[in-house]
């Protein structure tokens, strides 16, 4: 595999922005900071979460998959986008974009432990 690609980010209006260009071989972190960076609206709302059945080397394939943390909206289909400059190629490359959970009206925020627990205690 060679070449880069960026992300194509969509808002609930259907307006498209995208990330700077990244290496075939840059690491998901920075895939999702990037996205946060470079897209609208979507800083502190995402989130990098393992990908089942995810090659093992980036050599031979990348799957990425995110979560949206906290976004009150519905997101449009993201989408990896060829680099213009230097394209991606490899064998059979194949690109693909995929929503694995719709929207749905509840909003979940990952719980902080102990962070609001107060108790208060009149014995020792």
């Amino acid at each position: 595999m060679s070449g880069k690609y960026k992300v194509k980010c969509v808002d609930k209006n259907n307006q498209a922005s995208y990330t700077r260009e990244m290496g075939w071989n840059t690491h998901l972190y920075w895939v999702v900071q990037f996205m946060e960076q470079d897209c609208s609206g979507l800083y502190e709302k995402l989130e990098w979460v393992g990908a089942p059945n995810a090659p093992t080397y980036n050599e031979n394939g990348l799957k990425i998959r995110f979560r949206f943390k906290g976004l009150n909206e519905d997101p449009g289909q993201f989408e990896i986008v060829s680099s213009t400059t230097s394209p991606l190629s490899a064998k059979d490359l194949v690109l693909k974009a995929e929503t694995i959970l719709p929207y749905g009206t509840n909003l979940f925020y990952n719980p902080l432990p102990f962070e609001f627990l107060k108790t208060y205690e009149e014995k020792p």
